[in-house]
């Protein structure tokens, strides 16, 4: 099926099964439902949050403009004469799992930055051993930390008050997942570079 060139890169909403290989990574490099074009936006994000000072500015490195390796590799398959089925597939899988990445990250912190805004709630602050147990036993490297809010809980692997705190042992009254000991603090808080209000 031949398809051309301006159906791909801008009539089309979705890829077809029909198209060929070559096709498909026209479609998704330059299409504006493209995996491109999505990647592109999650660039605008990371942008805005860097630019509003909520993240730090190594996100553009993370998960931003400099982190385009996945992209590229669209680029390059746009350069061969033919491109492989296999090689199209694992494009196509990687990008989207940046994406997906990426965009989980991003929503989760437009998500918290949206529920704190003007708002001075309790953080509670603890130590997950059962993590601590966990990575030293198998080498994993699950987050360690956890901040507590009304909102919803924050894991991570550093953590920086930024402000008044207290710590707070209550034997007879724990936390839900069974912390006795905490560090409880209303001021605005950075887990692993993001910064909570």
């Amino acid at each position: 099926m031949t398809v051309s060139y301006e159906h791909l890169t801008g009539i089309a909403s979705q890829p077809s099964s029909l198209w060929s290989n070559r096709d498909r990574v026209v479609f998704e490099a330059f299409n504006i439902n493209g995996l491109v074009a999505r990647k592109r936006a999650n660039d605008d994000r990371i942008r805005a949050l860097v630019d509003s000072g909520v993240v730090p500015s190594g996100w553009h490195i993370a998960y931003g403009s400099f982190s385009d390796f996945n992209v590229d590799t669209f680029y390059k398959l746009l350069d061969k004469r033919r491109v492989g089925r296999i090689e199209l597939e694992v494009a196509i899988e990687l990008l989207t799992e940046e994406i997906d990445k990426v965009s989980k990250k991003c929503d989760e912190v437009e998500a918290f930055q949206e529920s704190t805004e003007g708002d001075t709630m309790i953080k509670r602050i603890h130590i997950n051993q059962h993590h601590i147990r966990a990575n030293a036993k198998d080498g994993s490297a699950l987050p360690v930390i956890t901040c507590k809010t009304s909102k919803g809980n924050i894991k991570g692997s550093t953590c920086t008050i930024h402000g008044d705190s207290e710590i707070v042992y209550s034997a007879d009254k724990p936390l839900s997942c069974g912390a006795k000991v905490w560090i409880q603090t209303t001021a605005p808080v950075t887990i692993d570079c993001v910064t909570y209000n």
